[in-house]
């Protein structure tokens, strides 16, 4: 997925503006703190069941168009209920998070392996199957805890000023491309993004 769309996860520590395309995901909402939240793990479950489910169609039957790639990383994106974006209180989040999908991966495939794989998952039936087109975004790469991400927006948001740009709205993108197993929080590596507009 990272080479199918490149400049989609082009990770930099200085702030980027960049235009975005149209791209198919697979998503599931939610809400709640999602270190404590039993439904949080359930949700990414189900999202991973269905995207290696297209993964490894080539098995028994191959999805038409099919291609050998990597499953892409989990992201979302991520608001309060508050309308406090960073807030201490994580019980107020509220969530989409999601996999981008190869472009072979249509609705009519999704509802086909949706309906094949719901047994494994009871919240496999509340996934669906979209395309996002966020436009014009800024971003920058995060390292470190998610709780020490402000510092990392007040850098784009300085930036974003400095070229006449603003935020379009509170709610924000994450990509995460650590695997949480492998590293420590200090080392954990989030793209983070927001929809912007010309001042």
């Amino acid at each position: 997925m990272k080479t199918q769309y490149k400049p989609y996860y082009r990770a930099l520590k200085k702030p980027q503006i960049l235009e975005l395309p149209k791209i198919p995901i697979i998503s599931i909402k939610g809400e709640g703190n999602p270190n404590t939240n039993p439904l949080f793990e359930s949700h990414i479950s189900a999202l991973y069941q269905l995207s290696y489910g297209f993964r490894m169609s080539y098995r028994n039957q191959p999805i038409e168009g099919y291609y050998t790639y990597t499953v892409g990383p989990l992201e979302g994106f991520w608001s309060t209920n508050t309308g406090l974006e960073y807030t201490q209180d994580k019980d107020t989040l509220t969530y989409e998070i999601f996999i981008v999908q190869p472009d072979f991966v249509t609705e009519q495939i999704f509802l086909e392996y949706q309906q094949k794989l719901q047994s494994k998952n009871d919240y496999i039936k509340e996934v669906e199957f979209k395309y996002i087109e966020e436009g014009l975004c800024g971003q920058i790469l995060h390292i470190g805890s998610f709780d020490s991400e402000p510092e990392s927006v007040a850098k784009l948001e300085q930036h974003l000023n400095q070229e006449g740009y603003k935020f379009v709205n509170d709610s924000h993108h994450e990509i995460y491309l650590s695997d949480f197993r492998r590293v420590t929080e200090d080392k954990y590596k989030t793209l983070i993004r927001y929809k912007i507009e010309k001042v």
